[in-house]
């Protein structure tokens, strides 16, 4: 949720190296990020393999752009469709350009998966 906040709400630069330091920091990650985006690493290999699988699930599943998010195998495309995501996921009172800051009482509902792929360097 960081990440997606500092890009999408907050209008910060993510491929700033500071910036993304400070969201991995925000998060509680403990990662060295030359060494994911560096391609000769393990790390970096890893981090590579990842995004193709990500990205291969995603284009399977019917993703044609970014943001995607399903919910409960149901697919809700784009920024402006998050209020559609967060009803999905119980919050009967959002509405459209209104991203959630607070969490919704999840004790009173069941369980619900989100599955959500993102591609940095999309040109949408």
């Amino acid at each position: 949720a960081a990440l997606y906040r500092a890009y999408w709400c907050d209008d910060q630069d993510i491929a700033d190296e500071q910036v993304l330091g400070e969201i991995v920091r925000q998060v509680g990650w403990s990662v060295n990020l030359r060494d994911v985006f560096d391609s000769s690493s393990s790390l970096g290999r890893q981090a590579q393999e990842q995004l193709q699988e990500n990205t291969k699930e995603a284009t399977d599943r019917g993703a044609f752009g970014v943001p995607s998010f399903w919910v409960n195998d149901r697919l809700f495309f784009g920024v402006d469709r998050l209020h559609f995501v967060e009803r999905s996921l119980g919050n009967l009172q959002a509405g459209p350009l209104r991203l959630m800051r607070t969490s919704v009482d999840a004790a009173s509902r069941p369980p619900q998966k989100v599955t959500v792929f993102f591609d940095f360097s999309s040109p949408w």
